[in-house]
Parts: structure tokens; C-alpha cells; sequence
């Protein structure tokens, strides 16, 4: 009887030490746990993603045509801004306001051509949307630029220390040339939502001192379609030269914007990616500041350089 009851207790032990080997090699490590979704959060997403597949998709190379893209983003309705009132009013006057939207429209159709369409060549495409950055005034941002953590990003991508004095236009290089080497395939976008309608422009107005849940999106599909109940970012490596750091901290309204389009993944998966914007008080002209992904595996979606 006690040889029964061993064996009993042995087979116990051992179906108990298997469960909990089994769990630790199959439970989420600490970045899938981060990643990972709320129920809600995943619930916004399955809805949205089931929008994304009925969509019709253009090329991406349609974009590689400069004319192309622009005239695209031409047939892109523009939201206005929110009516101002006396705590939020207006940051600038019809007249500049209806230049900021002509000028938005241009630099989304230039960044969706520099950035995300290729010339074949690597090395070409890189040097094409840094001269590009430079051509609208952009520098890249210093070593002492908080939150991007220069040395150890390098490092960290390029196995290599960021040796002192070395340029920052050539480290940004490097960093731009290894992510896009190993981008994953939910990261390399292959085509584009075909119709405009289908892609969101939106501008509205911000107080540096008053928080507001921004932007109100009037788009057909809504907000959580494009922001989604759980996103990522990716913030840009660039600042304009001419940028005025008091604009940000004063007591001040700014004109900001928000513009997204649908894509499609080599992986096949969909989701919408939106380029946030803020509106240059002294250079009159848009500043880009991070790209967004929403209602995506956001563990397979990394790897984009702005």
C-alpha cells in the first residue's frame, strides 16, 4: 500500500514539475506583457482590423512619383480646427491658417515619397531623405537632446560605441541603414489605402498650459480607428534649425496636426500609421515630430527612423 501511494505521489510530482516547465517556457516574457493588449484595447483593434482588410490598397511605388503623391494628398479632406474660445482661441489668422493647410498637404506627400518609397539602393534612399530634412531646415538633434539618448541608442543598434566628435549626420546614417536592414516584414510597408477619403488630415489647436484630449477626429471611421485603443510611437531624430523653444513653454496656443493613412505590411498585416506635426511660429512652415502606429502587433511593428 505505502508503494502505491509512493508511486502516486511520484506521478503527481512529476505531472507538477512538467505543468510548471511547460509554463515558463510558453508564459509571455516581459516584452510581450508590454506589449500586450487589454481586452478593450484588443477588442478596438479586431474591429478596426476588420475595416483594414476590405480596404482597396494602391502601391506603394505610386508614391515614388513626387507628382503622385502630391496630387493624392490633394483629394485628402482637411479637418479644420476646433472653434476657438477665450481660453483656447485661435493660434493664427484665416490667412496663415489656410497656408498651414496647403503646406500640410506638401510635406505629408514629401514625407510619404522620401521616407517610405526607395530607389533600390539603400545608401541612395537614406541620402535622399536626409538631404531632404536639411533642404526644409532641419538639423539633426545634439547629443544633449533629452529623451533620445544618443550614445546608448548607438550603441545599443550598432554594437559599437558612438565615438566622441563623430558626426551626427553619419551616426544618424548608420542607425537609419541598420534598422532598415533588419526591419521586420510587419514594418516594411508594401501599398497604401487607395482612396483619399480614406486617409485623415487633421489640424487643431493646443495650450501649452491647458490640457485637452486632442485631436477630436470627425473622420467617418473615428478616432480609435486611427489612434486605436493601444499605440506606439516613433519620435524623429530630426528639429528645425529655427525652432523656438519658448513656443512649446510660454503661455501660448499652437496649431498642430495629425495626418494618417492605412498600410499594408509584406507580412499582409494592416494598420494605420499617423505623422504627428506642429506648426512653426517663426519659419511658418510644419515641424515633424513622431510617427504613430495603432491597432497593430506593436512586439512586430519596430524599426522606423524618422
Amino acid at each position: 500500500m505505502k508503494r502505491k501511494w509512493s508511486l502516486v505521489i511520484i506521478a503527481t510530482l512529476l505531472v507538477a514539475a512538467i505543468s510548471v516547465f511547460y509554463w515558463l517556457r510558453t508564459r509571455p516574457t516581459h516584452i510581450e506583457r508590454f506589449y500586450e493588449p487589454t481586452p478593450d484595447q484588443a477588442q478596438v483593434a479586431s474591429e478596426a482590423q476588420a475595416v483594414y482588410a476590405a480596404l482597396d490598397m494602391t502601391p506603394l511605388e505610386t508614391f515614388g512619383d513626387l507628382n503622385e503623391s502630391q496630387a493624392y494628398f490633394d483629394r485628402v479632406p482637411i479637418q479644420d480646427p476646433q472653434p476657438g474660445t477665450t481660453q483656447i482661441p485661435a493660434a493664427v489668422s484665416d490667412t496663415e491658417l489656410t497656408e498651414a493647410k496647403r503646406k500640410l498637404r506638401t510635406t505629408v506627400a514629401q514625407f510619404m515619397h522620401y521616407r517610405f518609397t526607395t530607389m533600390g539602393d539603400p545608401e541612395r534612399d537614406v541620402d535622399r531623405y536626409i538631404a531632404w530634412r536639411h533642404h526644409r531646415g532641419d538639423i539633426i538633434k545634439p547629443r544633449d537632446e533629452p529623451w533620445l539618448f544618443w550614445e546608448e541608442t548607438y550603441e545599443s543598434i550598432m554594437g559599437t560605441p558612438l565615438a566622441p566628435g563623430y558626426n551626427l549626420d553619419r551616426a544618424y546614417r548608420d542607425i537609419h541603414l541598420k534598422c532598415e536592414a533588419q526591419l521586420p516584414q510587419a514594418s516594411r510597408i508594401v501599398s497604401i489605402s487607395a482612396e483619399p477619403d480614406e486617409s485623415l488630415l487633421v489640424t487643431y489647436w493646443v495650450h501649452n498650459h491647458i490640457w485637452e484630449d486632442q485631436p477630436v477626429i470627425t473622420h467617418p471611421r473615428g478616432k480609435q480607428y486611427w489612434l486605436g485603443g493601444k499605440g506606439g510611437g516613433f519620435s524623429s531624430w530630426f528639429k528645425c534649425a529655427l525652432e523656438d523653444p519658448r513656443q512649446f513653454t510660454r503661455v501660448q496656443v499652437n496649431l498642430y496636426a495629425t495626418a494618417g493613412v492605412i498600410v499594408e505590411a509584406a507580412d499582409g498585416s494592416r494598420y494605420p500609421i499617423t505623422l504627428s506635426l506642429v506648426w512653426n511660429m517663426t519659419t511658418k512652415n510644419w515641424m515633424i515630430y513622431g510617427l504613430g502606429v495603432a491597432n497593430a502587433d506593436l512586439a512586430k511593428v519596430q524599426g522606423f527612423v524618422l
